[in-house]
């Protein structure tokens, strides 16, 4: 489950890249989804 919960931004991050396209709108995703994580 710790895996899992560690890999969890990077896969938020490529979901949001492949859906959307945009690189700067999954890395604003990415840095709060990060934040939050730790």
């Amino acid at each position: 489950m710790k895996l899992l919960l560690d890999f969890l931004p990077i896969l938020i991050f490529f979901g949001v890249y492949k859906t959307t396209g945009d690189l700067i709108t999954a890395t604003a995703v990415l840095i709060p989804v990060t934040i939050v994580q730790v």
